[in-house]
């Protein structure tokens, strides 16, 4: 379930470095997600398209609530009050439904976070890892997380392109775990010297500022989701240094940690 892991800090005697990773441990198809949420994704953009028939949506619907039958994360109510209670707990094809626990709670503390913060992670190879003259067969590969946040608790999701929505909730001791375990690689070290500038004209003029960022392995855009317009950043991490941007042109200096603190703190404060 989506709060068996996660939820707490790490063990008496455990330190930071060796809390587990934060992992999802419920995967739900959007089609799911979206019966559940009536419909309703937030913020987070839908990668799927549903039929434009009344009647295919309807069934798309009956089609994910079964599933989520099956699967133990609704339960149908009592017929006595599936009438009454249906439209207040949720229904797809007549039937009255509510989530179980602790899925009801994790829903709830999604939609009602008070802060949101995206991660859009985009990972490329090793400069090492590149066959020389072969770069345009490495594809980088992409990736989105959204940290649903509250003061005391904080719901990561994680979704694919194809439209799956992995949960797990976390405490404010893992907060800074849940976005570092996500675009921090393992050899990121902190930026030094000048802010480097990407150059306003030219075929080779993000390549040039690549180079000039010592060939990050992992680009990201975050962007705190709580105000009336998305405030995004981007970050630019690996074994050359890392660097941040407010305007994709001007990247300074960072030290990776300290960056990471920083989009946590700036996005629970705007909540």
């Amino acid at each position: 379930m989506a709060g068996e892991r996660g939820r707490g800090g790490a063990d008496a005697g455990q330190t930071a470095a060796e809390a587990p990773p934060l992992l999802p441990v419920l995967t739900l198809t959007e089609e799911e997600l979206l019966v559940l949420t009536d419909d309703d994704l937030g913020v987070v953009p839908p990668r799927l398209r549903l039929p434009d028939t009344t009647e295919g949506a309807e069934l798309v619907r009956t089609v994910a609530l079964r599933a989520l039958m099956a699967r133990g994360l609704v339960s149908p109510l009592p017929r006595a009050t599936s009438i009454l209670g249906a439209e207040a707990a949720g229904s797809a094809d007549g039937v009255g439904w509510e989530a179980a626990e602790p899925l009801g709670l994790t829903l709830s503390l999604r939609a009602l976070a008070t802060a949101v913060l995206g991660l859009q992670r985009v990972l490329g190879p090793r400069v090492e890892e590149v066959p020389a003259g072969r770069a345009d067969e490495t594809e980088s590969t992409t990736a989105t997380r959204y940290l649903h946040l509250h003061p005391q608790i904080a719901v990561i999701e994680d979704v694919t392109t194809d439209g799956m929505h992995s949960l797990l909730t976390v405490l404010p001791d893992r907060f800074d775990d849940a976005v570092s375990d996500f675009i921090r690689p393992p050899e990121a070290v902190p930026g030094t010297g000048k802010p480097r500038r990407l150059a306003s004209t030219g075929d080779t003029a993000v390549a040039d500022l690549l180079t000039s960022l010592g060939h990050p392995t992992v680009l990201v855009e975050a962007a705190v989701l709580s105000g009336p317009e998305p405030v995004s950043q981007m970050l630019a991490l690996g074994p050359g240094g890392c660097f941040r941007s407010a305007d994709s042109i001007v990247y300074h200096p960072v030290d990776p940690d300290a960056a990471i603190a920083d989009l946590v703190r700036s996005a629970l404060g705007g909540s």
